[in-house]
């Protein structure tokens, strides 16, 4: 090549090589830049869709009502069933509306199944106080089934599965609502453990009880105890859940500042 520019004569494939390489290189960063501004668009069209999928439709508010008259009604259940020991009434075998779990050395505590049922009970017998036939729903029609719930009872939480079936008309459209469901975080299933490990210890002694053991078996779970002795023969037991906290309907009346209260009795 030397040689070659030395008598005068110039190279141009290489040149042309060059220039080539470059233009197409040119072309290669603009059609990278024309993907991503695409793809960018795209992008955009489906986030800006599904925003606009988005969309109140008349009966929002109306599921919105329920579902606040269900939360509401479900709390009131468990407040109600924590100051009876798992019942939505009192039974025969209760002291000032507590329920007896041990008498003379027999359980007779609820199981956790039968305490499900009672909170559904309330459930289903409060709810249409709450919603009031809907008549802040003047503008529509709307045709009631009965309310059916089916409660489950978990260690951290507690489900409420609602079926309501609303037939909803206005106008020319209409609409059906049906199912309805929340979790309330209370650790039910781990008070409910814990009463019944209180209940199996009283009915080891039955002539003592050793707070400072229930105590210290409270704190393990995360949770308070305490008792309140009524006669001679007579513990009341007031099981806390600090986690867990009502609103002010309830801080009056329950220990705790409005911690979540499960009471029962031991008679010995």
């Amino acid at each position: 090549r030397k040689e070659l520019e030395r008598q005068g004569i110039r190279l141009i494939g290489e040149d042309y090589f060059n220039n080539r390489m470059l233009k197409r290189g040119q072309i290669t960063i603009f059609i990278i830049i024309s993907i991503i501004i695409f793809a960018i668009i795209v992008l955009s069209f489906f986030l800006l869709s599904d925003e606009e999928e988005v969309v109140l439709t008349p009966v929002d508010g109306i599921y919105s009502f329920t579902m606040d008259c269900l939360k509401m009604s479900s709390e009131d259940a468990l407040y109600t069933v924590g100051k009876k020991g798992g019942y939505f009434a009192s039974p025969t075998n209760s002291i000032e509306g507590v329920p007896y779990y041990l008498i003379d050395g027999s359980m007779i505590y609820p199981s956790k199944e039968r305490i499900e049922s009672e909170i559904s009970e309330y459930i289903e017998s409060s709810l249409p106080d709450c919603t009031q036939n809907f008549t802040n729903f003047s503008e529509f029609e709307i045709n009631q089934g009965p309310p059916k719930s089916i409660v489950s009872i978990e260690d951290e939480e507690v489900l409420v599965e609602l079926e309501y079936l609303l037939a909803i008309s206005r106008f020319d459209e209409t609409y059906e609502l049906k199912t309805f469901n929340i979790k309330l975080p209370l650790r039910f299933g781990i008070i409910y453990n814990f009463a019944i490990e209180v209940v199996k210890e009283q009915a080891k002694t039955p002539d003592s009880t050793c707070l400072n053991c229930l105590i210290e078996m409270a704190d393990n779970e995360g949770l308070h105890i305490a008792t309140l002795a009524q006669g001679n023969d007579t513990i009341i037991y007031t099981i806390i859940d600090p986690y867990y906290n009502f609103d002010s309907r309830y801080s009056t009346e329950i220990v705790g500042f409005g911690n979540y209260n499960f009471e029962f009795a031991t008679k010995y």
